[in-house]
């Protein structure tokens, strides 16, 4: 459960001289199973999460072709993120369940999806 290295300094009975207290998620009846706020990080963040451009092309020039309408477009969803927290994305919620929103434990980041596509009406 201790993923990170900074709970390689924890106390323990191997090492009495750690610098930071136990910590145990998920026993109930475990002492140490509380969160401190050396494990709590500020979550805010700017993010452009869509761009789609597109061009409709000139009625008097694809008349030629026999079409009515075209129209060609690229997007790009989750374009950039910017934020201090040290995670992949400080808006998670990937808990044991809906009523931890916010738990990040082995999220996967978002992923950049680029598509283009055109649409023509004859």
């Amino acid at each position: 459960r201790n993923k990170f290295s900074i709970v390689d300094d924890r106390w323990s009975p191997t090492n009495p001289n750690g610098t930071f207290t136990a910590f145990s998620a998920g026993n109930s009846g475990d002492v140490n199973s509380a969160a401190y706020d050396l494990y709590l990080e500020d979550g805010s963040y700017f993010r452009i999460r869509n761009i789609t451009l597109g061009f409709t092309l000139p009625k008097d020039l694809i008349r030629k072709i026999g079409v009515k309408n075209l129209r060609i477009y690229a997007s790009l969803d989750n374009v950039h993120i910017w934020t201090k927290y040290s995670g992949w994305d400080p808006d998670v919620s990937v808990g044991n369940n809906q009523l931890t929103p916010g738990l990040d434990v082995d999220s996967y980041p978002r992923s950049r999806t680029f598509r283009t596509g055109i649409v023509a009406r004859f």
